[in-house]
C-alpha cells in the first residue's frame, strides 16, 4: 500500500490516503509512511513542524525582570541593581508611571517599588510592556520577555 497526501497552500501534508493501486491521485503526492499531518514540504523533502513554544510563565521575580530589562537595554546595570536591592524605580519605569492618569500613579508606584514578582496578566505589566516593545505586538513581546526572563 502506498501513502498519498494532499498539500495545503502552505505545503502542509493533509488528507492522507492509502492505495494499493494508483487511482485518481490528482492533487496528491506520494510520501513515505513516516510523513504525518502538518509536516511541510521543504523543497523535495517533508519536514516535521517546529516544536510548540515553551509555555509562558505566569510570573517572574523582580530579579528576573530586572536582569531581562537590563539585557534588553531598558534599564542600566546600576538601575537594575538598585531596583532589586531597594525598590528604587529605574528612570524608564518612572517615566511610565508619570504618563499614567493622576489617579493611577500612586498605586502604580507602590506596586512597582514593592514588587517581588511580576504577573504576566497584571494590567501594569501590559503598560510596561507597551512602553518596552517597540514595533513588536504586545502579547508576543510579553510572552517572549517572560519566557526569556524565567531562565535567568
Amino acid at each position: 500500500m502506498t501513502k498519498w497526501v494532499r498539500l495545503a497552500d502552505d505545503g502542509a501534508a493533509i488528507d492522507a490516503i492509502y492505495l494499493d493501486e494508483p487511482e485518481d491521485v490528482t492533487g496528491f503526492v506520494e510520501v513515505g509512511d513516516d510523513v504525518l499531518a502538518d509536516w511541510r514540504l521543504d523543497g523535495l523533502t517533508f519536514v516535521p513542524p517546529p516544536p510548540p513554544p515553551e509555555p509562558v510563565p505566569v510570573s517572574i521575580t523582580d530579579r528576573q525582570f530586572a536582569i531581562e530589562a537590563r539585557d534588553r537595554g531598558f534599564v542600566t546595570q546600576a538601575e537594575a541593581l538598585a531596583f532589586v536591592r531597594t525598590g528604587a524605580l529605574p528612570a524608564a519605569l518612572d517615566a511610565i508611571i508619570a504618563a499614567l492618569p493622576q489617579a493611577d500613579r500612586d498605586d502604580a508606584e507602590i506596586t512597582l517599588a514593592g514588587a517581588s514578582t511580576f504577573e504576566r496578566s497584571h494590567q501594569l505589566t501590559a503598560v510596561i510592556g507597551d512602553a518596552m516593545r517597540g514595533e513588536v505586538p504586545l502579547a508576543e513581546f510579553l510572552d517572549d520577555f517572560f519566557r526569556s526572563a524565567s531562565g535567568k
